[in-house]
């Protein structure tokens, strides 16, 4: 699992930094080249950026072997983000926390998802993992109550707005989409303090999107659903989906926001911290993988879980296809697709790792039957 380097020792870092290097050849490797004088910083610290990356690259800078080697304000800038995410998680798992509790106190049913969940389970509450919205679950017939106590709780369908530092109701436009696609709540928001302005929910009602052609049960889901406690927080626990339907939820998350273009237009396309996300969770059901594929099977979504792992396989040197025995069942063709905002069918150039260290991602993408593809 050695990265490429063909795209420079910067993206080899993030690589790694994606994969993991708690295995000692990986941090070895690791730290070669944060030491070797060849990183160019400012690239390094751009990409890191762009993938949701600072604060796990800052965290893995701190031994005290390796401060030496990174340029002082850029270690200086580093820290702040670290620490920035670091003094996040207190208020905001006890905010997830209190959101749960309302939510639980009218019997509605509740998963926290993401970085609600993996912030500790697979990053250990170390500050690595960034924390931005809080994603959770919970059932259609349960959004009209959720909204309404999210409202007792102050959260409001807001967007944040940093020049005047007030929540502003979100556009009409924006409103409208919403209402068409009926499995997300508007983004709830309540102010926090200068440090974390915000803190913003989104409640979805489904694990794929609307009018998917593929779906999970939530009742089935949801049955599973146990409170893990926070590491470093005492007392705070979050409720999460058993593995398989963790790991089905964020394959599917990470499949509709690489494989429907309009992400790409949203800033929200796929990046390395999501795919760092199903590495982590893949690792952790190695020992349950007949219960995975039992469940991939039985809600026909093989397809576009084969589209994710096999991108990530080539991409990062796993073998989640293989270990599954599915080898040679998705083709080139359906590994370049893509859907665009108008619904016609799309591809894109390239490898996905093209994709991801581009900072051009719009100039991959071409009309089937338009440019070659």
């Amino acid at each position: 699992m050695v990265p490429d380097l063909t795209f420079g020792p910067e993206w080899a870092t993030l690589e790694l930094l994606c994969i993991g290097i708690d295995a000692p050849d990986r941090r070895a490797r690791f730290e070669e080249l944060v030491t070797s004088g060849e990183l160019h910083w400012g690239e390094l610290l751009e990409q890191a950026i762009r993938n949701k990356m600072e604060a796990m690259l800052a965290y893995h800078l701190l031994p005290e072997h390796l401060v030496g080697a990174v340029p002082d304000r850029i270690f200086k800038h580093l820290c702040g983000v670290y620490d920035a995410n670091l003094y996040r998680r207190k208020p905001w798992y006890e905010t997830v926390h209190r959101i749960v509790t309302a939510f639980e106190a009218k019997d509605i049913p509740v998963a926290g998802r993401k970085q609600v969940s993996f912030e500790g389970s697979l990053y250990g509450g170390d500050g690595s993992r960034r924390l931005g919205d809080m994603d959770l679950l919970i059932l259609p017939r349960d959004m009209q109550t959720a909204t309404e106590v999210l409202g007792d709780l102050g959260f409001e369908a807001a967007n944040y707005n940093w020049t005047s530092e007030e929540l502003v109701p979100i556009p009409r436009r924006d409103m409208m989409i919403y209402r068409l696609s009926p499995d997300h709540l508007p983004v709830m928001m309540v102010k926090g303090d200068r440090i974390t302005r915000f803190f913003d929910v989104d409640c979805a009602s489904s694990m794929t999107w609307f009018k998917s052609p593929y779906e999970i049960p939530l009742e089935e889901a949801l049955a599973t659903v146990e409170h893990r406690p926070i590491p470093g927080l005492d007392g705070l626990s979050v409720p999460v989906l058993a593995p398989q339907y963790e790991m089905i939820g964020t394959v599917m998350h990470l499949f509709r926001e690489a494989w429907f273009e309009r992400w790409l237009h949203m800033e929200q396309d796929v990046d390395l911290a999501k795919f760092g996300d199903v590495i982590r969770l893949w690792r952790s059901l190695r020992g349950n993988l007949d219960t995975l594929k039992e469940a991939i099977d039985r809600y026909a979504i093989r397809q576009p879980v084969l589209w994710v792992l096999e991108h990530m396989d080539r991409t990062f040197h796993t073998s989640t296809v293989a270990e599954l025995g599915w080898q040679g069942l998705v083709d080139d063709s359906w590994l370049s697709s893509a859907h665009s905002p108008s619904g016609e069918p799309r591809r894109w150039r390239g490898t996905m790792r093209q994709r991801l260290q581009t900072k051009d991602r719009k100039a991959l993408f071409a009309e089937i039957g338009g440019q070659d593809a």
